[in-house]
């Protein structure tokens, strides 16, 4: 029981910390060389976008909760930025080619 108030306290200040809002970080993935019409190059880009998110989002302390919170940010705004990206892109290729 004696871990509950140092506990309470932590979170009384990693709160706030927690709740800021996040831009999600760039970088630019070249897929000039993937066929986007087969599955393989789909998930060849998707396996590039994913090492790029990994790059770009800061690696932290497993004991920092406000680290953890702001890496795990980190990633979901870039996840959904390229997955934003992905579907355009996507419906723009499938238009070209008139599927």
């Amino acid at each position: 029981m004696k871990y509950v108030v140092p506990l309470a306290f932590l979170l009384a200040f990693t709160t706030p910390v927690l709740a800021e809002p996040i831009e999600a970080p760039t970088a630019h993935v070249a897929f000039g060389d993937l066929d986007l019409s087969t599955v393989y190059g789909r998930l060849a880009l998707e396996s590039r976008i994913n090492a790029a998110i990994r790059q770009l989002c800061p690696r932290g302390d497993l004991r920092d909760l406000a680290m953890q919170a702001y890496v795990q940010r980190c990633i979901n705004a870039a996840h959904e930025t390229a997955d934003k990206q992905l579907v355009t892109l996507y419906a723009n290729r499938k238009l070209a080619q008139g599927d």
